[in-house]
Parts: structure tokens; sequence; C-alpha cells
């Protein structure tokens, strides 16, 4: 039964991340704290108004006066700083140097709009109390030969986007 209840309140609340130490909905006994759930990662599109602080916002915490990683936005928040606003996304994507992956995911954590789950995924705090996903990619991860050195000439954000004729594969 716990299990049916489970779903249902699943289906209820969105999609979201489960693990197998979430509480049910129903308490044993009203004096028992229940272990604190994970967060909900929404897999909504991105509003255009998130979209674009969630770009400065990565910009600002991986260029900090203490500490700086060299980045680039890929995918679709990208092409849509570029002026592709049709286009949809529900996630960030950062591409980083395979030797820069723990730094930057260190300082994106240490930044209050961003948080980390249980299960390790890095989220952005929406400002409207949603959060969505940001995957910290590297050059091996997406195949490609070397970091973009270029950068796309945008002026939607702050953010470091990667220009469109980087090339996959060898050079």
């Amino acid at each position: 039964m716990a299990h049916h209840l489970r779903l249902r309140d699943f289906l209820a609340r969105g999609r979201r991340i489960l693990s197998p130490s979430s509480p049910s909905p129903i308490q044993s006994s009203p004096s028992v704290s229940q272990p604190q759930r994970d967060v909900i990662i929404w897999h909504d599109y991105i509003p255009e108004d998130t979209l674009r602080r969630g770009l400065n916002d990565i910009h600002r915490a991986l260029t900090t006066p203490v500490a700086r990683v060299d980045y680039r936005v890929v995918g679709t928040g990208a092409v849509w700083s570029l002026g592709e606003t049709d286009r949809k996304t529900c996630d960030f994507d950062v591409l980083v140097a395979d030797e820069d992956v723990g730094l930057a995911r260190k300082l994106l954590g240490q930044d209050d709009h961003f948080g980390e789950t249980r299960l390790a995924s890095l989220y952005y705090k929406g400002p409207s109390g949603k959060n969505f996903n940001v995957d910290v990619v590297t050059v091996t991860k997406i195949e490609i030969s070397r970091f973009p050195a270029e950068t796309a000439s945008q002026h939607a954000t702050l953010a470091k986007v990667a220009s469109i004729e980087f090339e996959k594969g060898s050079d």
C-alpha cells in the first residue's frame, strides 16, 4: 500500500528525484520526526527570466575573486542566449575542462543560488521556488577534441557562451 501512496504522491507533486529513504506520506507516530525529503527538481521548461538569471548566476559563481573556472554554456541555454528564444530547455549545461570539473562543482555548490541533492546532482534555485538541474559536462563527456577557446558574442547574459562553431571529434 505504501508503494501506491508514494506513486500517487509523486504524480501529484510533479516529477522529482525520489530516494529509498524518502518517508512515506503516512507517518506512524506524530512524535517521530521524518528525515528531510530530497529537493524537487522540476523538468518543466525554464521560463526566460529564470534562464537569464540562472546563466548570470552561473557566471558569478564560476568567476569569483577567490577562484575562477574557465567555462562555456552549451546546449539550449547557449542557443537561447544567441537569440533563438523559441528554443526551450529544462536544465543548464555548463562545459568545463576535464581537470576543472571538481572546482566548478565546488564553486557552484558554495553559491547560495545553487544546491546539491543527496544523490550529488547540482541544481539551480529558481526565483519562483522551482529548482532546475545543472549539468557540468566535460570535453571528454561530450566528445569534443578540445575546450573551446572562443566565446560567442551575446548580450542576453553575462555568461560565457560556447561558439557554435566548435568541432566534435578530432581537429
